[in-house]
C-alpha cells in the first residue's frame, strides 16, 4: 500500500491559502497567519486522491478567496493558481443541506472526538472517553437521518466512521487494554480520517480512502 502511494504521487508541497472576513478553517494542518487568513499544508497527494477543507464564516454573508500552490510532479514545475472567490450566504438565501459538506464536517468532528477521547484515556478516565465516542455515534446516526437517502459514496462515509468508532470502543474496556492495543488503533483511525488517506497494512482490507490508482499500484507490488 505504501509503495502504491509513493509511485502514484501527482503533486507535492501543496499549500492552500484561504482568506475572508470571519473565516474559520477546520483542518488538522490549518494555521492562522492573520486575522482573516489561514494556510493549510496538505503535503503530497496521490493520483485520483481528493482532500476536503471545512470552512465556515462567523461574519454572516461574506466572500472567501482561495489560492493553491504546489509542485506538479508530472510536468516537474511549480504551480501557483489564480485566486478563486466564492460567496458564503445566510438567512433566506441559505441553500439546502449539501450531503458531502455535512459529511466532511462530521469527519472532522470524529477526528476531534477521537483526539479528545485519547487524551481522556491517557488520563485513565475511561468511562468519559467511551462516553465521548458513544455521543459521537449518536451524532453520526442523527446526521444520517437528517440527510435521508444517501448515494453509495456518501453512505460509505457514514459506514466507515461508525465502524471505526465501534472498533476503537472494542479495545477500551479497560485502561490496560487501551494502553496495549486501543491507543494504537485510535491513532491509526485518527490519522486515516484526518489525512483522508488509507493506511491499512493489507490491500485486502476495504478502505474509503484507497483511490483506484494507488490500489492498482499496491496490488501490482503485493504479488
Amino acid at each position: 500500500d505504501c509503495l502504491g502511494g509513493l509511485l502514484s504521487v501527482a503533486a507535492q508541497n501543496i499549500v492552500v491559502r484561504i482568506m475572508g472576513t470571519g473565516v474559520v478553517v477546520k483542518h488538522a494542518n490549518a494555521a492562522r497567519v492573520a486575522e482573516n487568513a489561514y494556510t493549510v499544508t496538505l503535503g503530497d497527494m496521490f493520483a485520483a486522491e481528493s482532500k476536503d477543507i471545512c470552512i465556515s464564516s462567523a461574519a454572516g454573508p461574506t466572500s472567501i478567496q482561495v489560492q493553491v500552490e504546489y509542485v506538479d510532479v508530472f510536468n516537474k514545475r511549480p504551480v501557483v493558481s489564480e485566486v478563486l472567490t466564492c460567496s458564503v450566504v445566510t438567512g433566506s438565501t441559505l441553500s439546502a443541506i449539501n450531503a458531502h459538506v455535512a459529511l466532511q464536517h462530521l469527519r472532522v468532528d470524529v477526528v476531534e472526538t477521537m483526539r479528545a477521547s485519547a487524551e481522556l484515556s491517557r488520563l485513565r478516565k475511561m468511562e468519559e472517553a467511551r462516553t465521548a465516542l458513544n455521543n459521537m455515534l449518536t451524532k453520526i446516526a442523527a446526521t444520517a437521518a437528517q440527510l435521508g437517502r444517501l448515494n453509495e459514496p456518501d453512505q460509505a462515509v457514514i459506514t466507515m466512521l461508525t465502524a471505526d468508532i465501534n472498533e476503537c470502543l472494542g479495545s477500551m474496556r479497560s485502561y490496560d487494554e487501551y494502553e496495549q492495543m486501543g491507543s494504537k488503533r485510535m491513532m491509526s483511525k485518527m490519522q486515516t480520517h484526518s489525512a483522508q488517506r488509507c493506511n491499512e497494512s493489507s490491500i485486502d482490507t476495504p478502505n474509503l480512502y484507497r483511490c483506484a490508482a494507488k490500489s492498482r499500484m499496491a496490488t501490482k507490488f503485493s504479488k
